[in-house]
């Protein structure tokens, strides 16, 4: 090659892999004489060194992506690879891979003017998964004014814990519970050290108490015999009532109005509406 021998070459065919000019020399016969070959001349195609540029960080957290894109972006086919497997619909595609999983990543190259194929070196794209938050509490969400939920995550391991009311950062609340008495859409936020987040929310329902107001139809004052009537009015249709004097209930009164013809201190509560939950009116001194 080029005028020198080839060390090893000693057969009658030789596997040029490198340009230059070749020929053979063949020594034998008669007189043991020496012939030489014509010479063949073997180019080599100069092809263009294609690499892969990520146009972010290769590191993400689920539902993340990155684009991968060739240094070259014409005359070749592209035939792009995951770990060494060709990506099913990414054979003739474009010079840009949007990659979402993990796993290394090259291109195969074909120029087209040559034929000749080239492989990039790999881009390792590493997914790092989500926490799972997992959102238990106590008791019912649907509760009455006064009355605590309490909300408490499951699984917390090591993540850092954000607690939000109506998507907005409750402060200092960091905790694996919380408790909760105000009516809102409650989410625990779990990252990681690389802001990876995962999230659980529930609804809490805080209602109000029925509005109750107790009412004399005459003087509170009465004589030995005779009575006066308590009437109640509520913002609650179908409530169940329970009349109570002097803190006991009394037996049998349960409806809207009560004949108080017993000294005393009179008060109704009133159950129902939204939640089911309980108000007490105002007291009557008999």
């Amino acid at each position: 090659r080029d005028g020198s021998v080839i060390s090893g070459a000693n057969g009658s065919n030789y596997s040029a892999s490198l340009p230059g000019s070749y020929r053979v020399v063949v020594q034998g016969g008669v007189g043991n004489c020496a012939g030489s070959s014509n010479t063949v001349i073997v180019t080599q195609l100069v092809v263009p060194v294609v690499n892969i540029l990520p146009n972010g960080p290769t590191t993400f957290c689920t539902g993340g992506l990155v684009d991968l894109q060739s240094t070259v972006s014409s005359g070749v086919l592209y035939r792009w690879l995951l770990n060494n497997d060709t990506i099913a619909g990414a054979v003739g595609a474009g010079a840009i891979y949007r990659a979402s999983t993990s796993g290394s990543y090259s291109l195969r190259t074909t120029h087209i003017s040559t034929g000749c194929i080239s492989t990039t070196a790999p881009v390792v794209v590493t997914v790092v998964q989500n926490p799972i938050a997992i959102l238990n509490f106590s008791g019912s969400i649907n509760r009455c004014v006064g009355e605590l939920v309490v909300l408490r995550v499951s699984n917390p391991g090591s993540q850092l814990i954000q607690w939000e009311r109506n998507g907005q950062i409750i402060p200092g609340q960091n905790s694996d519970s919380l408790s909760v008495t105000t009516s809102g859409n409650y989410t625990v936020r779990l990252s990681n050290s690389l802001g990876c987040a995962g999230i659980a929310s529930v609804q809490v329902s805080v209602n109000p108490a029925p509005s109750v107001v107790l009412s004399p139809g005459g003087p509170l004052s009465i004589c030995p015999s005779s009575s006066v009537l308590l009437s109640c009015s509520t913002n609650v249709s179908g409530g169940v009532f329970s009349w109570f004097r002097d803190g006991s209930v009394i037996s049998g009164a349960n409806g809207s109005n009560y004949s108080a013809s017993l000294p005393g201190s009179y008060r109704v509560v009133v159950q129902g509406g939204v939640g089911n939950c309980a108000g007490s009116s105002n007291t009557v001194i008999v």
